[in-house]
């Protein structure tokens, strides 16, 4: 048993002994450390509707079905693909049946519609409210190529900081070598789930007539990283 111990503590002391050397070599090389951060501002292209069906809207005049019928007919006219596009926020049941005055029973129903600009987004606020469908409000703004989008950041970020680190190693005649250490902060993004210009939650009421005009601010996104380059 004995034997079996003493060789393996060996091998745990070399692997120790050799961690230990690395860490060593790596402090006593000159090095250069420096920032590099990369910003891109992108126009979103997925725009999420929160859609409220409720029948106390139309005062029981328009049964919940019937409202849904018009949604979707109102939505194809603007040709929006309601099979893809629009999509039931509640799956666990069909519709929500909820009291009112103890004895008055309303029905409602939840959607989620997505469109890829702010023009259509205005478009069908209009048409939906024009059928009384005004529970409307905006839940996020996305882009379709968000994460590409964040790993071109992330590569433009470490460009940067290879180019700084050339200059600032030039200024004093000498030239960065090869990268020891790359570090990368989070990505910083703009809380757009809310903000949003031109319109708020359920601000469409019936009998409000002109197309709202929509505008989102576009998408910022930031990376930064640090990293060490070997001084030669």
């Amino acid at each position: 048993m004995k034997k079996l111990i003493f060789p393996l503590f060996l091998t745990i002391f070399a692997v120790t002994t050799f961690a230990q050397t690395g860490e060593k070599n790596f402090i006593d090389q000159p090095y250069i450390e420096v920032s590099g951060t990369a910003e891109i501002e992108i126009i979103p292209d997925m725009i999420y509707l929160n859609i409220l069906l409720n029948e106390s809207d139309t005062k029981g005049k328009i049964s919940i079905e019937d409202l849904e019928k018009k949604m979707k007919q109102r939505l194809s006219d603007l040709s929006i693909d309601v099979e893809k596009d629009l999509t039931v926020n509640d799956l666990s049941s069909n519709y929500i049946r909820y009291f009112l005055k103890e004895r008055e029973v309303t029905a409602t129903r939840e959607y989620v519609l997505l469109v890829h600009d702010a023009v259509t987004a205005g478009k069908a606020v209009k048409a939906l409210s024009d059928e009384n469908i005004s529970n409307i409000s905006i839940l996020k703004v996305d882009h379709s190529q968000m994460a590409q989008k964040r790993f071109d950041l992330r590569l433009e970020a470490v460009k940067t900081a290879k180019i700084k680190a050339e200059a600032m190693a030039e200024a004093i005649g000498q030239k960065a070598g090869n990268a020891i250490f790359l570090s990368e902060y989070n990505d910083i993004a703009n809380q757009l789930q809310t903000n949003v210009s031109g319109m708020q939650a359920r601000s469409m009421r019936a009998g409000y007539n002109p197309e709202p005009e929509l505008s989102f601010k576009n998408i910022e996104l930031k990376s930064s990283v640090t990293a060490r380059f070997i001084l030669n």
